[in-house]
């Protein structure tokens, strides 16, 4: 019996042999992706539990749980924060980059583990530039080592990594027709061992993607998409590769590989495109990589795949139609508001878990469920049964996405969201996803006061507050549900559960911010 690896990599190369596009059953939606306060920004390795590592020119920056943050100061090691480019980030949020000396320019790789540095350098007299790329979950970093843009790929096993390479560095020179690449570029490896990457033949047209094997002979794969330049950067542990080409007009533009075929994307959503680099993709097929416009400047983008658009709307909701499986992700996306309605259809499974859009604005969201509220960074997968909702839920709802966004309201693609199914149901999601805007935020303030027990008090407070935006009175509305919040915080824990109140608070608080209280 064939090992998990040898099948999953002959099930590629037949994927290569074929080179031929698959059809569009699906299109990637992007997102920009940018550090805060940084001119430029490269977003690189994105890993499985939504976190982001990048470049800037504020220094190596880390997305996770809904916020940027800087790397911890190197202290000792004679740089600073801004001569550090993250790249890689694995699951337990261990990090991999460079360090590149002010004066010389000289890189030398580190690994971040917690608070605590290593930083390394091979082949000093040879290659003088140490770049890690990716790093693995087990802690195996990849990279290559350069002069003048020439050099060999390494795998840098610290002593604590997965067996399979030696402590210190193994070198990857890959050779094609003989010839030996002269410039071999890693990319991101899988539970599986492979890894991707390019390696640069003189003889035969420079660049070519590959993939690597360790149990296959030989154990390199090189392809082309459509025969031009091409370099893998992205492996998942489903054998997903992406990654970019150099187009027949000179430009660059990223690609999906799976076992159907491939499929080019350009990101049109984030206007002028002039190059696009996929550098990742992790085990939801989600993409990470950056841009340049035609000014030059550098962006982080996130790329989102499977995009189910809906098929109509009913009610003042989009209706969705589509075959789901059990903890297969689907992702929805119709016009933005400031925020959504989500419920299934007749007969259809429940929801097994949401997964929200990073990239717009504060990337914190409220997540209203039953009467209760979590805030829900963006990229974090929310389990509802591992929350509490065993089984799944048939609705939920999202909130506080900010105005401030600027999400074009008429662009069918600007918010996409993540869920999965659970198993049961007729295997079809025929649900609805409804937009909210400011009156609906708060007709949905109302519904939920209604009938509660301090609900006099609270049902008038609400009066005055949609009597103040009908009125087109921003200030009076906003007082006004200033009070509905005191009253909440008041009779919470007495007349209200604290998480009941702490539902109409969230609600309320979103209501807020869409009308546009200070």
């Amino acid at each position: 019996m064939e090992s998990t690896t040898r099948t999953r990599a002959l099930v590629l190369i037949a994927a290569l042999s074929a080179a031929s596009p698959r059809p569009a059953v699906a299109d990637y939606v992007c997102t920009n992706l940018d550090v805060p306060g940084s001119v430029w920004t490269q977003v690189w390795q994105l890993n499985n539990v939504g976190d982001v590592a990048a470049g800037s020119s504020i220094g190596a920056s880390i997305y996770s749980n809904g916020t940027w943050t800087s790397l911890p100061t190197p202290t000792g090691s004679g740089f600073t924060v801004a001569d550090l480019g993250a790249l890689g980030i694995n699951d337990s949020g261990q990090i991999a980059g460079v360090a590149a000396d002010p004066n010389t320019f000289q890189e030398t790789g580190f690994l971040l583990t917690g608070s605590t540095y290593n930083f390394f350098s091979h082949l000093p007299a040879t290659y003088p530039n140490t770049e890690p790329r990716a790093l693995s979950n087990s802690g195996l970093v990849l990279g290559w080592v350069f002069g003048d843009l020439a050099g060999p790929a390494f795998v840098y096993n610290p002593g604590l990594a997965q067996p399979g390479y030696p402590t210190g560095f193994t070198d990857l020179v890959p050779v094609f027709n003989g010839e030996s690449s002269v410039q071999t570029i890693p990319g991101a490896t899988n539970a599986a061992g492979q890894f991707v990457g390019s390696a640069f033949f003189e003889s035969f047209g420079g660049k070519h993607a590959f993939i690597y094997d360790p149990s296959a002979s030989p154990p390199f794969t090189f392809f082309r998409i459509n025969g031009m330049p091409s370099a893998a950067r992205g492996i998942n542990d489903s054998g997903a590769v992406t990654g970019w080409i150099i187009t027949d007009t000179g430009y660059v533009t990223g690609f999906l590989l799976t076992a159907a075929g491939y499929e080019l994307f350009g990101c049109p959503d984030l206007g002028s495109v002039t190059d696009l680099f996929a550098e990742s993709i992790n085990n939801r097929n989600v993409i990470s990589g950056f841009w340049d416009d035609p000014s030059g400047g550098l962006h982080g983008f996130i790329a989102y795949p499977n995009v189910v658009l809906p098929v109509g709307s009913q009610n003042g909701a989009f209706v969705f139609d589509v075959a789901v499986s059990p903890n297969t992700p689907v992702h929805l996306d119709p016009a933005v508001a400031v925020g959504y309605q989500y419920a299934v259809g007749d007969g259809n499974p429940l929801f097994a878990s949401v997964n929200l859009p990073i990239g717009i604005g504060d990337n914190l969201y409220t997540l209203i469920v039953r009467r209760h509220a979590f805030t829900l960074p963006a990229g974090q997968r929310f389990d509802f049964a591992g929350n509490g909702f065993a089984g799944g839920v048939s609705a939920f709802e999202v909130l506080g996405i900010e105005t401030s966004a600027g999400l074009d309201p008429a662009n069918p693609r600007a918010f996409v969201t993540e869920v999965t199914f659970a198993a049961g149901g007729n295997g079809r999601f025929t649900g609805t996803m409804k937009p909210m805007m400011p009156g609906d935020e708060l007709a949905d303030l109302r519904d939920m006061v209604t009938g509660v027990r301090p609900g006099k008090s609270l049902a008038s407070k609400m009066t005055t507050a949609e009597t103040a935006y009908a009125a087109g009175s921003v200030p009076d509305t906003c007082a006004a549900l200033a009070d509905l919040i005191s009253e909440v915080a008041a009779v919470s824990g007495k007349k209200l559960s604290t998480t009941f109140a702490g539902a109409i608070t969230a609600e309320a608080n979103a209501a807020r911010a869409a009308v546009g209280c200070p």
